[in-house]
């Protein structure tokens, strides 16, 4: 694989999970209240949705003979594992808290994208 596809395949993962530092950074009223009860929720979930498909289209194509059932579950665990770390981050940001929830949050966007892309791609495989 070349410099080029390494590129354009990573520096969009590696350029989101900078967003979400940056964002976590920021003292909650910088992002104000939501909507409605929960919406931050709502928000983990598909942040880290978007994440974890970031994750899965760097992953399948720097690896494309990966089982792909092994690289939906790296995916998730590798958002879960960035979303924990960014709780641990927001522990330390004037006016912002750690939610374990969040991180459930975080792990459940991550996981419903993983297993719409890994259906997906049983179906495509099997049209084939």
């Amino acid at each position: 694989m070349d410099l080029k596809a390494v590129l354009v395949l990573w520096v969009p993962v590696l350029f989101y999970a900078g967003m979400i530092f940056y964002l976590s950074s920021q003292p909650l009223d910088f992002i104000g209240e939501g909507p409605f009860p929960q919406w931050d929720k709502v928000a983990h979930g598909t942040e880290y949705g978007l994440f974890c498909f970031l994750l899965l289209r760097a992953l399948r194509g720097t690896f494309p003979r990966a089982v792909t059932p092994a690289v939906a579950v790296w995916a998730v665990l590798i958002a879960v594992a960035y979303g924990a770390s960014d709780e641990f981050h927001q522990a330390f940001v004037p006016h912002r808290d750690s939610d374990v929830f969040d991180v459930l949050a975080d792990g459940g966007g991550a996981s419903f994208v993983s297993a719409v892309w890994f259906l997906w791609r049983k179906k495509k495989s099997n049209t084939t």
